[in-house]
């Protein structure tokens, strides 16, 4: 009974999308009020995508550094994948030479070196995180964990 109802409401909206000069509010038509009441309903049944759950493209802002996040890119295989990782700009983390798996940057003005400009593999416990080796192309905030949903 309820999908019903739901289809209903998603056909009238549709019409309405379909058809801009559909004019349904401040209408004296009773069904159109009582089918805005009933959408308005339906609407908050929906869940609310939060500012915070939508995916970022790395073209529009850069996160952050240094702090986990959800990324999402394409493989070598053109394969999408998501990872939990972080980004690190240049001359931002520095490290012993030998401590960094890999060539880590040089910077000659601190006679320091430095990780790789990069997303890195943003594992919990692990003291290893790995250079993402393939184009991040979206992050997002790591959702919070609800468990009443």
């Amino acid at each position: 009974m309820a999908h019903e109802k739901e289809k209903e409401l998603l056909e009238r909206a549709s019409y309405l999308i379909g058809n801009p000069g559909a004019n349904i509010s401040g209408s004296t038509d009773c069904a159109c009020d009582e089918w805005q009441k009933d959408y308005k309903a339906f609407l908050s049944t929906l869940p609310e995508e939060k500012e915070e759950n939508k995916w970022i493209s790395v073209k529009d802002k850069m996160p952050n550094p240094e702090i986990p996040l959800l990324v999402y890119g394409l493989n070598e295989y053109k394969k999408g994948r998501r990872l939990r990782a972080c980004w690190i700009p240049q001359y931002y983390m520095s490290t012993d030479e030998s401590e960094y798996e890999g060539t880590p940057d040089y910077n000659e003005e601190k006679d320091e070196y430095y990780w790789p400009q990069g997303w890195y593999e943003w594992n919990e416990h692990e003291d290893i995180h790995f250079l993402i080796d393939f184009d991040i192309t979206h992050w997002m905030p790591l959702p919070e964990f609800n468990p009443s949903k």
